[in-house]
């Protein structure tokens, strides 16, 4: 998968299958405290902690986006990455015509801002695993809720000049319905959480209509995720979202954002042959074509989708190999503290609960 599609893919797979879910779990430890002058205390000694080194020129500026855009295990260099990202943005031109674009050799502008609205994205969904933790104190929650504003007003002015060229560019179209979708997952209010959604849900199926290819399939893939976890009464159709899901993977079979939601849908019209095929695919699919942190993280919910399908073999399968990517690569988060899948609270792949993992 090309970078700009791989990285709203597993991104959109969280806010497709959380957003509906936690459209009232928006808020956050911190709002909940009922003095203003010790909310203001928090975010002051939250914005003295994430401010990034200053950077100056698009030069180093893009140097220093490029070094860290893709350490998904890491919130605070992926922070700085996406912020210097966005300042380099700044010092770009970009035409809101194509063709004045060709004709004045611009169009590198346009992929480069594509690029780092994907990066924002992507570090939209290491906030959100961020916001997942057991036990989120008020520190922390002050400072995600900080990250989360500042990411999401660096996202809006880079769709502001990206959006002129959406009705021209079935990528920017695309890209504007991940944005909708991973943006509004938190701090968000339940309404624009849904408008959001809806908008996105037009940019998906006109983007299809045109090109379903686009980004190796990226609208399939979005589009399929919403079908599948919306309710009928506010448009939901899971046989629908299966097709589109289908789709994707024959254009992306080594996705396993792809092979979770599609696995995930299967079980749930009881098509377990199909869900256990497309698991024992995942298996066999070689780490280094994904994020290495994309990689752990799904074949550690892959693995729970194995133990659901009655596949014990298979869940130890993908946990030997995550522990072997995890051992390789020790800068890599092992998302200790992810939800269990619904396993009352255990590690799918270990039994164990999140308090006595070492």
């Amino acid at each position: 998968m090309t970078r700009n599609g791989k990285t709203v893919a597993l991104l959109a797979t969280c806010a497709a299958l959380l957003g509906t879910a936690l459209a009232a779990q928006t808020g956050s430890v911190l709002s909940d405290l009922e003095s203003e002058e010790v909310r203001a205390r928090y975010r002051a000694e939250a914005a003295e902690k994430i401010a990034c080194p200053r950077i100056e020129g698009y030069d180093a500026l893009m140097a220093a986006f490029e070094k860290n855009a893709t350490s998904k295990w890491d919130r605070a260099a992926m922070g700085c990455a996406t912020e210097y990202g966005a300042r380099a943005m700044d010092e770009l031109s970009l035409p809101t015509n194509l063709i004045w674009a060709v004709a004045t050799f611009r169009t590198g502008n346009i992929e480069t801002h594509l690029e780092v609205l994907g990066a924002h994205l992507d570090y939209f969904e290491v906030l959100d695993q961020s916001y997942s933790a057991h036990y989120q104190g008020v520190e922390l929650a002050a400072e995600l809720g900080l990250r989360w504003e500042q990411a999401r007003e660096r996202a809006e002015g880079l769709m502001a000049r990206i959006d002129p060229l959406v009705s021209k560019l079935n990528e920017a179209r695309l890209l504007r319905a991940a944005y909708l979708l991973a943006s509004t997952l938190r701090e968000t209010q339940t309404d624009a959480q849904n408008a959001a959604v809806a908008t996105a849900v037009e940019d998906l199926q006109i983007a299809i209509g045109e090109n379903p290819e686009a980004l190796d399939g990226l609208g399939p893939l979005l589009l399929g995720q919403v079908l599948a976890v919306l309710p009928e009464f506010l448009g939901g159709d899971i046989l629908a979202a299966i097709a589109l899901l289908e789709q994707a993977h024959a254009l992306n079979p080594t996705d396993l954002s792809v092979h979770h939601t599609l696995v995930e849908a299967y079980l749930g019209e009881r098509e377990t042959d199909k869900a256990l095929a497309l698991l024992k695919q995942a298996v066999g699919i070689d780490p280094v074509a994904e994020n290495l942190q994309d990689y752990v993280d799904e074949m550690k919910y892959l693995g729970g989708l194995a133990l659901r399908a009655g596949a014990p073999e298979l869940a130890r399968q993908m946990g030997e190999q995550r522990a072997t990517v995890l051992a390789a690569h020790q800068q890599l988060d092992p998302r200790k503290e992810m939800a269990a899948l619904g396993h009352g609270g255990a590690d799918p792949l270990t039994g164990k609960k999140p308090e006595d993992l070492n």
